[in-house]
């Protein structure tokens, strides 16, 4: 096997085991006025294959065609950097945008699943990555 690929291995593995942690873990102990909700983010690269990236008005194309009718009670959007190592070795770097859904209801995962598959159509993208867990939350 080769190095990388071990490298990928070691990475998914930890993944998983971090992934049962949370799933056993339990639900965060909130005090008033504070509830416990599901809290859910999207990291969104935007280099295009071939040299382009995800300009801020397909950004928006995007936010308002896709986002807003299928998560009308509202999200946040963050601008971010992100970086990642390839199976070369080559560093990539990149803007990116973070969508965070906090405490919406209903058939989530579905409606999430639109979001990332229309993203990754529309601008060639491999992936999207999705953070998922349960934060005590209030407005004060």
């Amino acid at each position: 096997m080769r190095g990388s690929s071990l490298v990928r291995l070691a990475a998914v593995a930890a993944l998983l085991i971090e992934s049962a942690a949370c799933a056993s873990a339990p639900p965060p102990v909130c005090t008033a006025p504070a509830a416990s909700v599901a809290v859910t983010e999207l990291y969104f690269g935007r280099n295009i294959p071939g040299g382009n990236e995800v300009s801020e008005p397909e950004w928006h194309r995007f936010l308002d065609e896709t986002v807003t009718s299928r998560f009308p009670e509202g999200f946040t959007v963050l601008d971010g950097e992100g970086q990642y190592r390839m199976a070369d070795g080559s560093i990539v770097r990149e803007r990116s945008k973070v969508l965070v859904l906090i405490g919406v209801k209903g058939n989530v995962d579905a409606r999430l699943d639109e979001v990332i598959a229309d993203y990754k159509r529309r601008f060639r993208q491999e992936s999207v990555l999705r953070r998922g867990g349960v934060a005590c939350v209030s407005f004060r």
